[in-house]
C-alpha cells in the first residue's frame, strides 16, 4: 500500500531540507514509508537508516 500523501510531504521536505526524518512510534510503517520513497523519488536519494532503541 502506498500513501501517496506522505510520498508527496517528503518529496517536498527533501527539496528545502538535506536531511528528513521519519519519526513515529513503533511499527507504524516508517521503514516502509522509506523504502517506497526511494522507489518514488525520480533521482538518486542519499538513505541512511538508524535503529535507535
Amino acid at each position: 500500500m502506498k500513501r501517496q500523501s506522505y510520498l508527496n510531504r517528503i518529496a517536498k521536505a527533501y527539496k528545502t531540507h538535506s536531511v528528513v526524518a521519519i519519526l513515529g512510534p513503533r511499527q507504524c510503517g516508517k521503514t516502509t514509508l522509506a523504502r517506497q520513497y526511494i522507489d518514488f523519488a525520480e533521482k538518486n536519494v542519499t538513505t541512511h537508516f538508524f535503529d535507535l532503541e
